[in-house]
């Protein structure tokens, strides 16, 4: 994940995205259903970044159960509040247009 954040970082979203892709998996095969989510989550801000909300959204709303069971609820985005966002969709520290 540190790998993927540093990509993030220096504005290298396409190896961002590839980190977080094996850092998934590795979490996966590890069972550790935090890192798994944190990875999801990760990758959303990259796709966010891209200008590619639709797929951040999908990401985000794919990592929210998995933090909501257990007991993460402030990553939760229910549908109410997608409906209730003006004309930007914020993630953790991240604001872009909504298209």
């Amino acid at each position: 994940m540190g790998l993927g954040s540093l990509h993030k970082d220096s504005g290298n979203f396409q190896k961002a995205l590839d980190n977080y892709s094996q850092a998934r998996q590795i979490f996966a095969s590890l069972s550790s259903r935090f890192g798994e989510a944190l990875a999801i989550e990760s990758t959303g801000v990259i796709y966010l970044l891209l200008g590619d909300p639709q797929r951040a959204i999908d990401n985000f709303t794919q990592s929210a159960p998995i933090f909501s069971s257990m007991g993460i609820k402030s990553r939760e985005c229910t549908e109410e509040d997608r409906s209730n966002r003006p004309s930007t969709y914020t993630a953790p520290g991240w604001s872009t247009p909504a298209k």
